[in-house]
């Protein structure tokens, strides 16, 4: 049962998730994400939750730069609690 945590910045267009990239650090993520805004692009930040069994769920950060307090599965349905040390990474910036 392996779980795994990853950053991403997805980019869309027209509501439709056009790329995906990955990131190790929340850091890393917002800076590109500051830097695909500056070129007027569609993107958001999100956090993976990524459990072999479980499946994957989401923590998108607002535009208000918080984490919500559950992930969301494919469903959109709330699932688990992010972890405080991911909201604490959000908050450091």
């Amino acid at each position: 049962m392996a779980l795994s945590y990853e950053w991403i910045v997805e980019q869309s267009s027209d509501g439709e998730i056009e790329s995906t990239e990955y990131f190790i650090s929340y850091q890393k993520a917002r800076s590109y994400h500051t830097a695909a805004l500056s070129r007027k692009e569609d993107v958001k930040i999100a956090l993976i939750r990524d459990h072999s069994t479980d499946g994957r769920e989401w923590a998108y950060v607002t535009d208000a730069n918080r984490l919500p307090l559950m992930f969301t599965d494919a469903e959109g349905d709330d699932t688990r609690r992010v972890p405080s040390k991911y909201h604490d990474e959000v908050t450091s910036g």
